[in-house]
């Protein structure tokens, strides 16, 4: 009889040893899955959301690299001004930087501005502009890229001044991409003095752009 009673009383307790053990370890199991859910344990997704906010960081990351590479090109004495220099990535002109630099000792504003495109940190474009070296007195102060002649190539604005005895005045100029490089109008960007916004320059040059494009 005290046998029969000592098998009963091991049968039970061990099954509440191994109910108790299973608890434990579903315990673990919910823990760790909701550690997931918070974020402490990266599950693997194919959530196409999830993977185009690791793309749209992986781009991010790319331009960053690329915009360092543009302000470190060789600009002789001036300094590369960063809000106004660009990677561009368009034809004739792939993998390359626009640039804007200017005299060291002026910043605010960045009098002495030039612009050019520049590729494996040297310049390989010169604008006809009146942003060149001999410009002491002008500055650039905003730039567009976007095709304002539909013809899918893409063209350049660029908002600046230049100083005067009677005041500062507005420089504004297009650039038309022709595919081979861009040309300019003077007596077209002549017409721009009246703005001061890329928005208001973009849809002037549409509605006149037979002033603005190549002739012949």
């Amino acid at each position: 009889m005290k046998l029969i009673s000592f098998l009963l009383f091991l049968a039970i307790f061990c099954c509440l040893v191994n109910g108790c053990s299973s608890t434990r370890k579903e315990s673990r199991v919910e823990s760790q899955t909701a550690e997931r859910s918070k974020g402490g344990v990266p599950e693997e997704t194919n959530d196409p959301n999830v993977e185009a906010e690791a793309r749209e960081r992986n781009a991010k990351a790319g331009d960053s690299k690329s915009k360092a590479a543009c302000l470190s090109v060789d600009v002789g004495k001036k300094f590369p001004l960063k809000s106004q220099t660009f990677p561009i990535d368009f034809e004739p002109f792939r993998d390359s930087c626009f640039v804007t630099y200017h005299d060291p000792e002026n910043s605010d504003p960045p009098i002495g501005s030039e612009i050019g495109i520049f590729k494996n940190g040297r310049k390989i474009y010169t604008f006809e502009t009146r942003y060149h070296a001999d410009a002491a007195t002008c500055w650039v102060e905003a730039v567009s890229f976007q095709d304002l002649n539909a013809d899918k190539l893409v063209d350049i604005i660029v908002v600046g001044k230049c100083g005067a005895k009677s005041g500062d005045m507005q420089g504004n100029e297009v650039f038309i991409n022709t595919g081979k490089g861009f040309h300019t109008s003077v007596a077209a960007n002549d017409k721009l003095e009246q703005f001061t916004k890329l928005k208001d320059i973009a849809e002037f040059v549409k509605k006149n752009k037979t002033e603005f494009i190549l002739k012949g």
